[in-house]
């Protein structure tokens, strides 16, 4: 059968030849008296080179059901399949040269019913002497050209043709006009399917046979063998020879194919798939279709390298790929990498797309000057798409065993994680050692808000002693609080109770804060009112310290302002009060020698107005630098602080502390945190800022700002211990940083006393990031008699798959590490190794080394110790090697 090719603008006069073609006499089919026997239809056939035939399939019995997939190898010889046509002679063609795996029926099939669509290439009025027998085979109506192919479609005729032939003998019949021979039909049913080859034979609604460079389509597939055969009733196909599938966008190649369309179920031998929208490809004995996007292999292998590369790859005597729920699983699975079994597993299963699921997690591997060597099996519990639990056992060489757990959670309003671990004979100490947390948030109405986090181990050195984590290691307090708060049209109320565990060190001992129980605070701004803001601030907090002075401590401080906000400038004068009352307990334990006032246990108060003005103007530019064009603005900004003095020598300090100098405090109105100490000021504070807006985005490229503090008067109010400033200016403060290079990104601040003609702290810093995975970075910091250090850090490609990572931070002020890291990371497209090496202080005179040995197979588990979150730390801009691999979009899924 051939297929011409209609343009869309022969549509037209095609309709109209086949609306002549109506006028001619037919015969309808009919039923005889008994209404038994099917007549056929005698026709006008006209065989000319351009004829489009399309095959009805009259309604046939359906063949015997299918065996189980490991019978459904074909008989070597079955007898060629014929078709019995009541009262005609049946025409039989020749056999295929591979015999049908789904035998035809034995029962008879009503006879088909050839219908012909004119070409308007050829006139109407000549057509061929002889009819057409109905009930024929689709055995090619005219020899094929030598060497070309043959192409037909085989669908279900259109209804409207269905209920004509239907129709009492000697009506007319009515054709509808279509833009297109045969309209999209819906149904899956109803979708056409497509062959062609060098030779089409077979029996019109029992087989279609398709020998020499054979091609069978349907959307959504594509098959490519020696010799197809296809059988329409069951909607099945067998491929035999060289066999090629697409489906979905995944490649099959192999011996023989048998498949049903659209169940999608059947078996591949020999075959060599390529999953693309997973990157997994690999080759099996037999693979079984389970349906849509669900496999079954035997004698197989599963990787995600590319073709060509094997440099890991599961072996495995069973396997189950299921991209539905996105699971594998193996049976007798054994893990090669570079030639090399390295793990061997009598069942497996993974993620394809990175989702939970239950299971052992890969072990890892390591090594600590704390611990010695060490071993971790982790079990991940995937126990609800909203619960999943790690149960973790750990081996240290030089400790023992270790069990910890973790439950995640989370419902709607609520999340949290619940952790524990314990040790229960460290070789070491010969105690038991343990430690818990509990993080829950939970939101119980609209605007309220629970929070709890509490945290314990059993001794001063748990973290220093097993922890690999410099964040743990460097942890001095941890905390237990609970907390509620109510956030609504601008007012925030919260409640809270707060404790600490100290870790202390007996090398550098630290106080022990004190603990909050309870604390309550409010806070609320409203904005316009009248053209005023208007603002409350309020705390009351007990606290509590068994070792020194306690007591309750109240404040309240309502405010409003009164902003002048025109184009280019703003003026907002602010008034507020301050009032805040102490009653104390255990004043024998207060260290001070201020002599307290004789109603201190009744209660000390301190009352205090404070006044400010905030000023500022904008001025802008266009500008034009390295050739780029920009807006440069220019922010000059005045805020004045006015508060009186008061003696607060006899108010203890709870929980008051300076403030850092830095921009963002020189333009607020206290220079303690807390309320226990608020400085007096009569000062005057002056800043002025330009910025470098890109004309094209408008983002901010480059910012410059400078600003100094000017008193008036002398400070009179400090910390016990700090002496009184004197200066009549403060320190200068600098500040720059952008990206107007290319990939450069820098950050400067200093702080110059100019009384002293000397810094009193600076902290420089860059970083280039050229393109991902190419990151170095510098930074010093100094503190005037506190800190001074450099830092290094990098990671760089060195050849195509070589990167090298590292981290230097040494302390110019104690002349020794701080913290060093050192390793490489080799990108093996499908797989990434990785070895660090990581040194750093714990305390005075100690320090703690580890070792990360990793490999990471990709879509599959990481073996070893992981050093991802130590990487990502100590290395600015750090990116995981395989995170920036874009996948590239499949134009052509089902063609090639």
């Amino acid at each position: 059968m051939y297929l011409p090719t209609v343009s869309r603008p022969r549509l037209k006069p095609l309709a109209r030849m086949l609306m002549l073609l109506s006028a001619l006499p037919l015969t309808a089919l009919g039923a005889d008296q008994e209404g038994t026997t099917a007549q056929p239809v005698q026709v006008i056939p006209l065989l000319l080179p351009s004829v489009t035939y399309v095959l009805a399939q009259n309604n046939a019995q359906e063949p015997p059901a299918r065996k189980p997939a490991v019978e459904d190898r074909p008989a070597a010889d079955p007898p060629a399949p014929t078709a019995a046509v009541p009262d005609q002679q049946a025409e039989t063609v020749t056999a295929p040269a591979v015999a049908p795996a789904f035998p035809a029926p034995a029962t008879p099939h009503a006879p088909p019913t050839l219908l012909a669509a004119v070409s308007p290439d050829k006139p109407a009025a000549d057509p061929p002497a002889a009819p057409v027998a109905a009930g024929v085979s689709d055995a090619p109506v005219a020899p094929p050209v030598a060497g070309g192919k043959m192409s037909g479609a085989l669908s279900t005729p259109e209804p409207s043709i269905t209920a004509a032939l239907e129709t009492p003998p000697g009506e007319r019949l009515e054709l509808k006009a279509e833009e297109q021979l045969s309209p999209n039909l819906s149904g899956a049913d109803e979708v056409p399917i497509f062959i062609q080859g060098l030779k089409i034979s077979g029996q019109t609604g029992v087989q279609t046979t398709v020998e020499g460079d054979a091609e069978l389509r349907k959307r959504g597939s594509l098959m490519k063998a020696d010799t197809i055969i296809y059988y329409p009733v069951p909607d099945e196909m067998l491929a035999t020879g060289e066999v090629r599938a697409l489906k979905d966008g995944d490649l099959f190649t192999g011996s023989e194919l048998r498949l049903k369309m659209d169940a999608q179920t059947g078996y591949f031998l020999d075959v060599h798939y390529l999953l693309a929208g997973e990157k997994a490809r690999g080759e099996a004995l037999r693979m079984d279709f389970l349906g849509q996007n669900a496999y079954h292999a035997e004698n197989a292998t599963y990787t995600t390298c590319g073709p060509g590369n094997d440099d890991w790859f599961l072996k495995v005597d069973k396997m189950n790929l299921d991209f539905g729920r996105d699971v594998g699983e193996a049976e007798g699975a054994k893990v090669v990498f570079l030639g090399r079994e390295i793990m061997a597993l009598p069942s497996l299963s993974f993620s394809l797309n990175d989702k939970r699921k239950s299971g052992f997690l890969a072990p890892s591997f390591g090594s600590s000057v704390q611990s010695g060597q060490e071993l971790t099996i982790p079990y991940y519990w995937n126990i609800a798409p909203n619960r999943d639990a790690t149960l973790t056992e750990r081996y240290m060489s030089k400790r023992g065993l270790q069990s910890s757990a973790s439950f995640r959670y989370m419902g709607d309003g609520y999340k949290g994680q619940i952790s524990g671990e314990v040790l229960p004979d460290d070789n070491q100490t010969h105690t038991t050692r343990s430690g818990f947390s509990i993080l829950h948030t939970q939101t119980l109405a609209p605007g309220l808000t629970a929070n709890l986090n509490v945290n314990k181990v059993s001794d001063n050195t748990y973290f220093t002693d097993l922890s690999a984590k410099l964040a743990l290691t460097a942890q001095t307090y941890l905390t237990r609080e609970g907390s509620l708060s109510y956030a609504a049209n601008g007012y925030n109320l919260t409640f809270r109770a707060q404790a600490f565990q100290t870790l202390q060190d007996p090398l550098a001992p630290v106080a022990v804060p004190y603990f909050r129980l309870p604390e309550l605070s409010f806070s609320t701004l409203r904005y316009d009112v009248k053209g005023f803001d208007i603002g409350l601030d309020a705390d009351y907090t007990r606290f509590s310290n068994a070792t020194q002075v306690m007591g309750n401590r109240s404040y309240v401080a309502p405010s409003i302002s009164y902003p002048f906000v025109r184009p280019g400038y703003y003026i907002t004068p602010k008034i507020s009060f301050s009032s805040t009352h102490y009653n104390l307990e255990n004043l024998a334990a207060w260290q001070t020698d201020v002599a307290l006032p004789a109603n201190a246990r009744e209660g000390i108060v301190r009352n205090l107005p404070i006044a400010s003005v905030d000023s500022g103007m904008t001025f802008e530019r266009p500008a034009e630098y390295f050739g780029k064009s920009y807006t440069q603005t220019l922010e000059p900004r005045l805020y004045y602080l006015r508060v009186p003095y008061r003696d607060q020598s006899n108010i203890p300090i709870f929980d008051t502390g300076a403030a850092d100098f830095n921009f963002s405090q020189i333009f607020s109105e206290n220079i303690y945190s807390g309320y226990d100490r608020i400085a007096d000021a009569n000062q005057l504070t002056a800043a002025v800022s330009t910025r470098l807006l890109s004309t094209d985005s408008g983002a901010e490229r480059l910012r410059v700002s400078i600003g100094q503090r000017y008193y008036f008067t002398t400070q009179r109010v400090t910390l016990p211990g700090e002496n009184a400033r004197v200066d009549k200016a403060s320190d200068y403060l600098a500040a720059i940083s952008g990206d107007i290079v290319p990939k450069v990104r820098f950050d400067s601040a200093l702080e110059y006393d100019p009384n002293m003609k000397q810094i009193q702290r600076v902290t420089h810093g860059v970083r280039w990031s050229p393109e991902p995975g190419n990151t170095v970075s510098a930074a010093y910091r100094y503190q005037r008699d506190l800190l001074e250090e450099v830092d290094f850090a990098s990671q760089w490609r060195v050849t195509p798959r070589w990167y090298g990572v590292g981290r230097y931070n040494y302390s110019l002020r104690d002349g020794h590490l701080a913290e060093a890291l050192a390793g490489f990371e080799y990108d093996g497209d499908c797989w990434v190794g990785r070895v660090v090496l990581q040194k750093y202080a714990l305390a005075t005179q100690r320090s703690s080394t580890s070792i990360f040995f990793q490999i990471e197979l990709n879509g599959l588990s990481r073996l070893g110790s992981n050093p991802l979150d130590v990487l990502k730390r100590n290395i600015p801009g750090y990116t995981k090697l395989y995170e920036n691999q874009t996948a590239q979009p499949r134009t052509f899924n089902n063609y090639e």
